[in-house]
């Protein structure tokens, strides 16, 4: 956990003497629930599974999610939600919100402590506080959910499901929005590259995507290559697209993530670092081979949740550290062989 935010929290904890919320069981009907959405796309797309088990689990209740103006425009497409509220930047309809409205459950399912989700447990209105159990936290809550350090972050979401229904097996979803439209991609029969990541961990250099860009190119003559990169990259994919600008697509049109998911979900293959795409690929059941660093915990929490995949982990706690020649093994597996 960051340093800053564990003093932060404790922090308020020590200033918070009000008696610890009751405890209860979560409800056996729910008319209304506040869902807190986490700031990465990546959570925030990790979530859409809990929300489609639980609407189809309770088809009436009616669902507004807390979220951040970066991440609003994804839940929007969703019809079953009700209202997308950001509490990022803080607004005067946010707060305005949860100090009227009373909900029957307010759902907290991140993982880890938030002083922001703090403030927004001590201020809801809700009949029952449900969250993932930590010590931290537990005393606004009053009922607390599994929170195993084993667990990918997409089931650990899904823990207030199994509480309903230990025996729900657990489906990875998007909405239609995120799916390819007819004629809206004009490519066929190519692979997408992600060559952008947040972290300067998770990047890999030049030389080795050049690698992997000619093998394939040179293994099939009907491949063409699509890109992804943020502007930081630009110059990468550039480079990269010299080698065959008639078979390699860059910049492609995509400015948002919707419309990236669209050229994901028709490509034979997405080669990607560690970053959101590789759960819109997962969802989509599009064949991924996704890079990681050496760090155990994360790559326990957010790995492609698909079974059509091959998981690259580096040796160090660098992404750069990979051998090209253990993504080429896993290109044959996936689309050669």
């Amino acid at each position: 956990m960051n340093y800053r935010r564990k003093i932060g929290i404790h922090f308020q904890n020590f200033f918070d003497r009000k008696d610890p919320v009751p405890k209860k069981d979560p409800p056996k009907e729910i008319e209304s629930i506040f869902v807190l959405a986490q700031e990465k796309l990546g959570d925030a797309i990790l979530l859409f599974p809990f929300l489609n088990h639980f609407h189809k689990m309770f088809p009436e209740t009616k669902i507004d999610i807390g979220c951040t103006s970066y991440n609003r425009k994804i839940f929007e497409q969703i019809s079953f939600v009700n209202k997308c509220i950001s509490y990022r930047p803080i607004n005067y309809d946010f707060i305005n919100l949860i100090k009227k409205e009373n909900y029957t459950v307010f759902y907290n399912p991140k993982s880890g402590l938030s002083t922001t989700f703090q403030r927004i447990a001590k201020t809801i209105q809700a009949e029952h506080k449900i969250c993932l159990s930590n010590n931290d936290h537990n005393h606004l809550y009053s009922f607390h959910l599994t929170n195993s350090k084993k667990k990918h972050i997409l089931l650990k979401y899904c823990e207030l499901i199994h509480f309903y229904n230990k025996n729900e097996k657990i489906k990875n979803w998007l909405p239609s929005q995120f799916y390819d439209e007819k004629n809206s991609i004009k490519l066929k029969n190519y692979v997408c590259l992600n060559l952008s990541s947040g972290s300067r961990k998770r990047r890999w250099k030049s030389d080795r995507w050049k690698v992997i860009v000619r093998y394939i190119l040179n293994k099939s003559k009907k491949i063409q290559l699509a890109i992804f990169a943020q502007k930081k990259q630009n110059r990468l994919a550039k480079s990269i697209q010299k080698i065959d600008p008639e078979r390699i697509h860059y910049p492609l049109n995509s400015p948002s993530i919707m419309e990236a998911s669209k050229y994901i979900h028709k490509s034979k293959l997405l080669i990607s670092l560690d970053t959101s795409l590789v759960h819109i690929a997962a969802a989509q059941q599009t064949p991924i081979i996704a890079l990681y660093t050496n760090d155990e915990s994360n790559y326990i929490r957010y790995a492609p949740f698909s079974e059509r995949k091959k998981d690259i982990i580096s040796n160090t706690s660098l992404i750069e550290d990979i051998d090209p020649h253990e993504v080429i093994h896993a290109v044959d597996t996936l689309i050669f062989n």
